[in-house]
């Protein structure tokens, strides 16, 4: 591994590189994984690229584009290879994982696109099918949103400050937001552990259905939507006027991403 080659890369998109060998695994289950990249900040307030590792690797940069503060990295270690996107986004430096088949910039950024939007910018110039705010779609984040043409919602009816969030990374918050559409399923930790669906609960024994307290509904897949201001320590806020289709974005979650959005 070239660290010096790496960290030279990084300094072009102005930041730093910095590994650490970790040779004597721990046991723990948050430190199983062989290699990982984490943002962090320094004594005086600059944030730097960490890369642990636990077993030998091998560091590749596939694409470089400094204007932009982006580059395309490959890691490979032990029977586990992965590809990140490492830039800078509004305020601060992140890494996302990517398909590790990808092989260029333009390439990752479009992974990193759901169908929906892609479809939405294919009407841009390809310059601007990769900006924040277009007129296809606005991003904050890795939340994409799209204006909802044709739907009808109340703003009275919607929820009032709601989190869009992935996992254990910061909240994004909404204004207003509604949700529609989506697959009701029951759960019961005793009846119905795995999941039912709405005809099967309603099916079900009346005795069963009398244990309220330990039945509890949950809708997957709703198609969410949102308008007004969406806030974010790390981002500037967004203002969308008029009601606006929710996207996450296809960033490739694994245990070596240290840190997320």
């Amino acid at each position: 591994m070239d660290s010096e080659n790496i960290d030279h890369h990084f300094h072009r998109i102005g930041s730093r590189f910095v590994t650490r060998n970790l040779s004597k695994p721990k046991l723990t289950p948050r430190s199983r994984a062989l290699f990982s990249i984490n943002i962090e900040t320094d004594k005086r307030g600059r944030e730097f690229f960490r890369f642990d590792h636990r077993v030998p690797v091998e560091l590749q940069v596939l694409d470089t584009r400094p204007e932009q503060r982006h580059l395309l990295m490959a890691v490979s270690g032990g029977n586990i290879t992965r590809t990140f996107l490492c830039g800078h986004d509004e305020r601060h430096y992140f890494a996302a994982g990517v398909d590790e088949r990808v092989r260029n910039l333009t390439d990752a950024m479009i992974t990193l696109q759901p169908a929906p939007v892609r479809e939405a910018a294919q009407a841009l110039p390809f310059h601007e099918r990769f900006t924040r705010a277009n007129r296809a779609f606005k991003r904050q984040g890795e939340w994409f949103f799209v204006r909802a043409r044709g739907v009808r919602l109340d703003k009275r009816t919607a929820l009032k400050t709601q989190p869009l969030q992935r996992g254990r990374s910061k909240p994004h918050i909404c204004q207003y937001l509604c949700r529609t559409g989506g697959q009701r399923l029951w759960f019961h930790p005793t009846h119905a552990s795995g999941g039912i669906s709405q005809e099967q609960y309603d099916a079900c024994d009346r005795n069963k259905k009398k244990l309220v307290d330990g039945w509890r509904s949950v809708v997957r897949n709703p198609e969410v939507y949102v308008k007004g201001a969406i806030t974010h320590p790390d981002h500037a806020t967004l203002v969308l006027r008029g009601w606006h289709r929710v996207y996450l974005n296809g960033e490739v979650l694994s245990q070596e991403l240290g840190s997320i959005d």
